[in-house]
């Protein structure tokens, strides 16, 4: 598989809004058009990524993607490297009081920026816990049940340290919107 070097941009996610008649979600006012679109359902993420021939990355995918080629607690190693990444209360080369420029931040192994930071990324998984719950669903949730919930990976500028290690997850209304702090990446 491959997966996009950065986030989806707002500049992205705007041209392919226009192209298909969709909208633009609200962004924040302190946002760009070379800053990660965030405010974004996942169903939103996974139709763009499919409109320019890809999809979401699944859990597996992006762990083993944002690991960089080692097996490490961070992107930058086993100790949390304050100059790598865009997260709360993180000094270092993070200047931005929100969401950082996709890119502002080193490359990991594999060329690929911002895998912890900046936004949490929606994957392709149901979330569950536990030691399973990287083995496949053999059927979706329901709708309407508590574990409809659509993984999300990496943490994001609002994060403590804590929360921006590569093996951080969480699950969130796979209908929902989550304002200022998910985003995507696409991989194909």
């Amino acid at each position: 598989f491959e997966l996009a070097a950065t986030e989806v941009t707002v500049a992205q996610y705007g041209a392919y809004a226009r192209e298909t008649g969709s909208r633009l979600p609200t962004q924040p006012h302190w946002s760009d058009h070379d800053h990660p679109v965030v405010n974004l359902s996942w169903n939103e993420a996974a139709a763009y990524c499919g409109s320019i021939g890809g999809r979401l990355p699944t859990e597996a995918e992006w762990e083993l993607a944002a690991r960089g080629g080692e097996n490490e607690r961070y992107p930058a190693g086993e100790a949390f490297d304050p100059e790598g990444v865009n997260g709360m209360s993180v000094t270092g080369k993070d200047r931005w009081g929100f969401t950082a420029p996709v890119g502002s931040f080193p490359a990991n192994g594999f060329g690929l920026h911002d895998m912890t930071g900046n936004v949490w990324e929606w994957t392709a998984d149901w979330y569950r816990e536990g030691p399973g719950w990287t083995q496949p669903t053999l059927m979706d949730p329901a709708p309407d049940s508590a574990s409809y919930l659509k993984t999300v990976r990496g943490g994001s500028w609002d994060s403590s340290p804590r929360n921006l290690r590569i093996t951080r997850r969480e699950g969130l209304s796979a209908g929902g919107r989550h304002n200022l702090y998910v985003g995507i990446r696409c991989a194909r």
